[in-house]
C-alpha cells in the first residue's frame, strides 16, 4: 500500500490502519512464518526468546523478528491508588497454533475491591515486519471504596487505579521525538529534551483509533501503542521525565470512585518502519511554548566539564539531551532565580519557613550525565552561596558517590552573609564512579547556589 504524505492520506491510512492491522503482503521476501512456543516463563518464537513472564510484568519484549529486545519491563497490571492491582491469581499461556500465542494474567488488589484480567495476544504482521502485541485488559470495582460507612477515614480510604500499565523502554537514547494522535486527530510532536513539559505529563486520546509512538531511530525499530478501544472515561498517556518509561491509564471524576464497575482498555505494541515512520513524524507539529511555560520548565543546564553557572537553560523546542538541574524536597520553596547571583545574572534559590525545611538542587537522576571520578584521581567540587536570616543547619554542598553511597559536605553556612565559597575534596576512588552533587537547603530563611565547579585536582 502506497503511503501518500499529505496529513489527509495520511489520516485516512491510520484508521484503516488502527481498525484492525491485518497481515498482507510480505514486507521482506522470504514471507516470514512465525513459530511461537512457550516453556518456563519464557516466550519463543522460532527458538528465539522475544518476553519472558514474571508475575503482572513481560521483560525483555523483541518487536521485530530476530531483533534485540526494545523494552526492558512491561507491567501490564493496574496500578495508582491504593486500589491498584497486586496481587496475582493466576498466569496461563494458550496456543492453538503456532501463528498465535496468547497469555492470561488475573490478579486482584489487596483488599479485594478490585479484580482484573488482562489477556495479551502475540501474532505477527507481514505488513509492519512486527511483533503484534495485543493487549485487552478490564477493572472490576468487587465492592464499596469506604472501610466504614458513617464516616470517611482517610486513611483507609480506598482509591481506584489510575493507570493500566507502564512500559519501560531499553535505549530511549534510540529515539529523537516522541508523535501522538490527539483527540483531534492531529499529530504532535514533543522533543526529546529530558524535561518534565506540559507534553509529556499528559496526552489525551479519543477511546478508539489513535497512537502515541517514540521515533527517529536509523535502523527503524520505532516503539508505537496503539490504542483500539476504551471502556470508561478518557484515555491519556503520561511519559516520564527520564523518557525511558510510558504510562497508560484514564481519569476519574472524583477520588471515591468512578461512574461505572467495569473499566476496560484494548491496546496493541509494535514497531513501525521507517517508511511508515516518515510520514508521521513530518506531519507532527511541535507544540509551542509560552512563556511562562518556557520559565517554568527550561530547567538550567548541567554541563559535568564546565562551571554551572546558571545562565543557560534547556532548550524546549529542539531535541536537547543535556544534563539539567532540578529541585527535590521541599520543591515549593526553590526557584532559579534571576537577578541575584554570583557572576551573571542568575542563580539558584531556596526558601524554608522552618527550622526542618529542607530542599536542595541536583542534577537530575535520569540524566546520566554526572561527574565522573576516575580511579586513583582526587576531585575538588566548589559553589557559592548567599544566605539572608538562615537558621537551622545552614547551607551545604554534598557530593554522594553513585555506587556506595559515600558522602561528603563542605562547612555549612548560616545567618547572613555575603557570596561565600564551599569546597569539598573528594578522596581516590577504587574504581570508576559517577558523582552526584547537591546544593543543600535546611532551615530557615534564604540561601542562594551559583558557579558550581568540579575539577581534578593535579
Amino acid at each position: 500500500m502506497e503511503i501518500l504524505i499529505s496529513l489527509s492520506a495520511l489520516l485516512a491510512f491510520m484508521m484503516v490502519f488502527l481498525s484492525g492491522c491485518t497481515v498482507g503482503a510480505s514486507a521482506g521476501s522470504d514471507g516470514y512464518k512465525p513459530d511461537f512456543s512457550h516453556s518456563d516463563g519464557v516466550i519463543y518464537d522460532c527458538g528465539r526468546p522475544i518476553a519472558r513472564l514474571k508475575g503482572f510484568h513481560l521483560k525483555s519484549v523483541v518487536l521485530v523478528p530476530g531483533g534485540q529486545a526494545m523494552v526492558e519491563d512491561w507491567d501490564v497490571s493496574w496500578r495508582g491508588g491504593r486500589g491498584k492491582v497486586t496481587t496475582l491469581e493466576a498466569v496461563s499461556v494458550k496456543q492453538d497454533k503456532p501463528s498465535a500465542l496468547e497469555v492470561m494474567i488475573n490478579g486482584r488488589s489487596a483488599g479485594r475491591h478490585y479484580s482484573s484480567a488482562t489477556k495479551i495476544t502475540i501474532t505477527y504482521s507481514r505488513t509492519l515486519d512486527s511483533y503484534l502485541y495485543e493487549v485487552e485488559s478490564t477493572l472490576v470495582k468487587e465492592k464499596f471504596l469506604i472501610e466504614g460507612w458513617y464516616y470517611v477515614n482517610w486513611k483507609t480510604l480506598v482509591y481506584p487505579p489510575s493507570e493500566c500499565c507502564r512500559l519501560k523502554f531499553r535505549t530511549p537514547d534510540k529515539w529523537n521525538c516522541c508523535v501522538y494522535m490527539d483527540r483531534d486527530g492531529k499529530f504532535t510532536k514533543i522533543p526529546f529534551n529530558y524535561l518534565m513539559t506540559p507534553d509529556k505529563a499528559r496526552q489525551y486520546f479519543p477511546r478508539k483509533g489513535a497512537f502515541l509512538g517514540y521515533f527517529g531511530d536509523s535502523a527503524g525499530v520505532n516503539p508505537v501503542i496503539e490504542f483500539i478501544d476504551a471502556t470508561g472515561l478518557n484515555s491519556y498517556a503520561h511519559i516520564s521525565a527520564s523518557l525511558d518509561s510510558l504510562y497508560l491509564g484514564r481519569l476519574y471524576n472524583n477520588v471515591l470512585g468512578h461512574d461505572s464497575d467495569r473499566l476496560g482498555i484494548r491496546y496493541r505494541l509494535c514497531r513501525y518502519d521507517l517508511k511508515r515512520s516518515s510520514p508521521i513524524v513530518k506531519a507532527g507539529r511541535v507544540r509551542k511554548y509560552t512563556d511562562e511555560e518556557k520559565e517554568e520548565y527550561a530547567r538550567p543546564r548541567f554541563e559535568p566539564e564546565k562551571v554551572c553557572d546558571f545562565e543557560k537553560a534547556i532548550d524546549l523546542t529542539k531535541t536537547d539531551k543535556a544534563g539539567y538541574w532540578d529541585v527535590f524536597g521541599d520543591i515549593l520553596d526553590a526557584e532559579w532565580c534571576a537577578g541575584v547571583a554570583h557572576s551573571g545574572r542568575r542563580s539558584l534559590k531556596c526558601v524554608g519557613n522552618l527550622k526542618s525545611s529542607k530542599c536542595w538542587w541536583e542534577p537530575a537522576l535520569h540524566t546520566k550525565v554526572y561527574p565522573v571520578l576516575e580511579r586513583g584521581e582526587k576531585y575538588r567540587v566548589t559553589a557559592y552561596v548567599k544566605t539572608e536570616a538562615l537558621d537551622g543547619k545552614g547551607a551545604v554542598l554534598e557530593c554522594i558517590k553513585l555506587k556506595g553511597g559515600a558522602a561528603f559536605k563542605s562547612q555549612p553556612i548560616t545567618g547572613t552573609t555575603g557570596w561565600k565559597k564551599l569546597v569539598v575534596d573528594i578522596p581516590p576512588s577504587s574504581e570508576t564512579i559517577g558523582l552526584q552533587i547537591r546544593l543543600l537547603h535546611e532551615g530557615k530563611g534564604e540561601s542562594y547556589f551559583d558557579d558550581v565547579r568540579f575539577t581534578r585536582v593535579r
